[in-house]
């Protein structure tokens, strides 16, 4: 049985600062043990949340300081001559970064990530960390070349890291080029074939080229895990407009949508934009054709189940 913690365990726990208990950790819990278990939740729970960056980021950085052990070993590649001391300055002024974003404050945050990475630029935590704030901050376009550039030198330094890949991936989709996209969401799918957010991220890059059958195969290898209620309701919906839109019969795979139970609770983590933005295209300036029309109320009906209640 799973120890990734439920979102309303996480919610309670994570409210009265018990960070440990909010991740089903002990207290004498490893660095190392401490990343996996919140890569695992934020896979399972918060990877197209932009709105969650911030607590988690808050969750991080307590975890780091309430922890005493050193750095992992593997954030520093020794194929550089770096001092000692610019190593232990690098991985302070991180740990200082996530403290600032802890605050909500992203230029502070990334000031002192531009500084750690100055210091020691094999620190792979803080390009990760850099990336991921690039794609929320409100001007994030202009720092999408930025965002591939430090996904590459994550995978530089650690070529099997399938969050990076996805990262960039994201980054190529908002540059409007969905087929870099995609190789990098397989390239993540690769390495970590049970990685929702990859799979469900490569059927909305698929439904921007009209792939409509790889769609429906993409979604058929998502049904192989364990999906939560968010994650199904984001699948239902991806494939019944592929589907809708390909004029084959979609209104099977809609009963998740359809159903009241499954409306989210607690937060609007997809973005739909990318979906928005296609379909509004395809029905500019008017477009009678019923499979637009479909996929139009599809979406529709899907972004009603993501308002918070």
């Amino acid at each position: 049985m799973s120890n990734i913690p439920s979102l309303e365990h996480f919610i309670k726990y994570y409210n009265k600062g018990d960070y440990f208990k909010a991740l089903n950790l002990g207290e004498d819990t490893s660095l190392d043990e401490i990343a996996e278990r919140i890569e695992e939740f934020e896979m399972e729970h918060f990877e197209f949340s932009d709105e969650y960056s911030i607590p988690m980021a808050r969750l991080k950085s307590e975890l780091l300081v309430q922890t005493s052990q050193p750095a992992p070993e593997h954030i520093i590649a020794p194929s550089r001559n770096i001092s000692f001391a610019n190593r232990l300055i690098a991985q302070s002024l991180y740990s200082q970064a996530c403290l600032l974003l802890h605050g909500e404050n992203l230029d502070g945050s990334l000031n002192l990530l531009n500084q750690a990475l100055d210091r020691d630029p094999d620190l792979t935590h803080a390009y990760s960390l850099r990336a991921s704030i690039l794609l929320i901050v409100p001007d994030y376009p202009i720092y999408l070349d930025q965002v591939i550039s430090d996904c590459n030198r994550v995978i530089e330094l650690e070529s099997g890291d399938a969050n990076a890949y996805n990262d960039r991936g994201r980054a190529y989709m908002r540059k409007g080029n969905p087929i870099k996209a995609i190789e990098d969401y397989e390239m993540a799918l690769n390495i970590q074939p049970s990685m929702v957010i990859a799979s469900l991220n490569k059927m909305s890059a698929e439904i921007t080229l009209n792939r409509f059958e790889d769609v429906v195969g993409t979604y058929g290898a998502l049904l192989k895990n364990d999906l939560s209620p968010r994650n199904i309701l984001i699948a239902s919906s991806l494939v019944s407009i592929a589907l809708a839109l390909d004029g084959k019969p979609y209104k099977k795979y809609m009963a998740p949508l359809l159903d009241p139970e499954r409306k989210l609770k607690y937060l609007v983590d997809w973005n739909p934009q990318a979906i928005d933005d296609y379909l509004e295209d395809l029905a500019y300036p008017v477009n009678d054709d019923e499979r637009i029309a479909n996929a139009l109320e599809i979406q529709k009906l899907f972004k009603e189940n993501l308002k918070t209640n």
